[in-house]
């Protein structure tokens, strides 16, 4: 009994050795071999990493969007001047043509700047090196002394895969930048891309502004279906677009036209006819709603109504969807609409209330509207102005009416 306890005993203290050494050889694989102390060293590098290159870049693109707002030349030293002012990023070195250094004092009078030398405070330890295309072409962890050169750093490929042990580059470069907007025609090629155009307008904070200020590149986006649906979603593009001093670009991009031939009143019946209406007074010829669509002549041949509410609207056809984003109207000599509203309908039945005009006028008087509404962000097959009061409280005299649309 005794030699089988001691055997016992032994196989146990034998078992436990064996386990202590397998976990050790575990534990090793794991935490050192497999590395997964560096990974989580890594992920914080990665992260500080990230951080502090997105600040530069967005920076940056801040930077460039001024420059094409204001008609200056994107350059160093524009970028240096902004960035002088600029709370957490410190410029850490200037290079030039002539010189390695230049003090910071001097940098309204840079000239033939190469390169400069940006940090994060947050994150000071990399060094970004801004090249002459305004962009971050390279990248350093070494202190910055007098006697750094462009030439000490890495590029910023090579410094991603060395220093955080990525194959691939950390962020991937955007589908599309500004620099496209100096080309109409490279711009015009580029937006029949959908992914690139989809960039851009998810982008308002880039695009927005070099975009809308300058007419000829307005017109070329707004010219593209793909772009004209984007915007209509999106509020901040649709809003700016709708704005006094671009809706000139919308305008020439082809805007879609009532036609003036082949109109005829809708039958309920039947269920034809491209001119919606409630109803005209006396006969179809002198007050009929087409006489509207087609430019009037007061007392001969206009649109009034015979009561109130009335309406009178358009159906662009079977298949074709428009988004209505101006009303031209021009009452007759008798009366005026004084509370009028814009509506949008899929099937001619149920109608939606997408605007309330704001711009009344007297008879014989013309006015322009621009429907600038939340509510206006989608494409409709008809369309109707909804007249619920007028001057004279009774009817409504209409001698003009022509929706711009897309």
């Amino acid at each position: 009994m005794k030699d089988t306890k001691g055997i016992t005993l032994i196989a146990l203290i034998v078992t436990i050795i064996l386990m202590l050494i397998l976990t050790g050889i575990i534990l090793y694989q794991m935490i050192i071999k497999d590395g997964l102390l560096n990974h989580a060293k890594n992920a914080v590098i990665r992260t500080e990493y990230e951080a502090a290159k997105e600040i530069v870049e967005l920076e940056l693109m801040d930077i460039q969007a001024m420059c094409t707002s204001e008609n200056k030349i994107y350059t160093l030293q524009e970028i240096a001047k902004v960035i002088k002012g600029v709370n957490d990023i410190t410029i850490e070195k200037y290079y030039n043509e002539a010189e390695a250094s230049i003090k910071e004092e001097i940098i309204e009078n840079l000239v033939n700047l190469n390169g400069i030398v940006v940090s994060v405070n947050e994150y000071s330890k990399y060094k970004f090196l801004i090249g002459e295309t305004g962009k971050i072409e390279k990248v350093s962890q070494q202190p910055i002394i007098g006697t750094t050169e462009i030439e000490d750093f890495q590029e910023v490929e090579e410094f991603e895969k060395e220093i955080l042990g990525q194959v691939d580059k950390i962020k991937e470069e955007p589908p599309v930048s500004i620099d496209i907007l100096t080309d109409l025609e490279k711009f015009k090629n580029i937006i029949q891309d959908e992914e690139k155009l989809t960039y851009i307008i998810e982008h308002p904070e880039i695009f927005i502004v070099p975009i809308t200020q300058d007419i000829n590149i307005a017109t070329i986006l707004l010219e593209n279906e793909k772009a004209i649906n984007l915007i209509i979603q999106n509020n901040e593009w649709r809003n700016k677009i709708l704005e006094e001093d671009t809706i000139q670009a919308l305008d020439n991009s082809g805007v879609v036209n009532l036609p003036t031939t082949n109109l005829q009143l809708y039958n309920s019946t039947t269920k034809t006819g491209n001119v919606v209406f409630s109803n005209y007074l006396r006969n179809d010829k002198i007050h009929s709603p087409i006489n509207a669509f087609l430019g009037g002549i007061p007392g001969v041949n206009d649109w009034e109504s015979s009561s109130l509410p009335a309406y009178i609207g358009h159906d662009f056809g079977e298949g074709k969807e428009v988004w209505i984003y101006k009303v031209h109207i021009k009452p007759g000599n008798n009366t005026a609409p004084t509370k009028m509203y814009l509506q949008s309908s899929e099937d001619n039945l149920t109608w939606e209330t997408i605007y309330e005009f704001t711009k009344y006028t007297t008879p014989m008087n013309e006015t322009i509207e621009v429907i600038q509404s939340d509510k206006n962000n989608k494409k409709s097959r008809y369309w109707r102005l909804y007249i619920t009061e007028s001057i004279n409280k009774s009817y409504v005299d209409l001698l003009k009416i022509q929706f711009y649309g897309k």
